[in-house]
């Protein structure tokens, strides 16, 4: 009963948090920068889910939504590893990856994640991302939440680096389940 409610409650913060894992749209004046456009895949409307499709160097990538989690029973996966402040292949399809990228367990509402940038130099892709904290002084409601991205990757190159802005490198966590 108890895990079940636990369970529960992840399945809930997962649609309420708003950093969760909802499309989000990139706008630059930069021509240069990524460019977003919502668009349907053929194998997305046929599971009438709609998914932002997004340019970046060298490298075409969506940002997926918690609907198209639930709808490829990719929500239970996502429970497991959004504990964890990091990123990991969550599941290989013919032409792609998909990839979680996450803050781990925060505190409270207010923390953010925000795909910038994706970029395939060479053999490797690097993703950029951006972490929001809450100000100080900020009235945040006090829950457990966790700051998560998925993404699908138009490519199959394996070797992956997660950075923020600051420059930290986000550890693989499929690394730390194989040792």
């Amino acid at each position: 009963m108890k895990r079940q409610l636990v369970a529960g409650i992840l399945a809930l913060n997962m649609l309420i948090v708003g950093g969760g894992c909802a499309a989000e749209n990139i706008e630059s004046d930069n021509p240069d920068s990524n460019q977003s456009q919502s668009e349907k895949s053929e194998d997305d409307t046929k599971l009438g889910v709609e998914v932002e499709t997004m340019q970046g160097e060298g490298i075409t990538y969506e940002i997926l939504t918690a609907d198209y989690l639930l709808k490829e029973d990719l929500q239970t996966a996502l429970t497991h590893v959004q504990m964890h402040k990091g990123f990991g292949i969550m599941k290989e399809e013919e032409d792609s990856l998909i990839v979680y990228v996450g803050l781990g367990e925060k505190p409270s509402a207010g923390y953010e994640l925000e795909i910038e940038n994706v970029v395939k130099k060479d053999d490797k892709i690097i993703i950029t991302v951006k972490e929001t904290e809450p100000p100080k002084d900020a009235m945040a409601a006090e829950m457990l939440t966790y700051p998560t991205k998925v993404i699908r990757l138009k490519d199959k190159t394996k070797n992956i680096e997660v950075v923020n802005n600051s420059g930290e490198i986000f550890e693989d966590i499929n690394a730390e389940n194989e040792e």
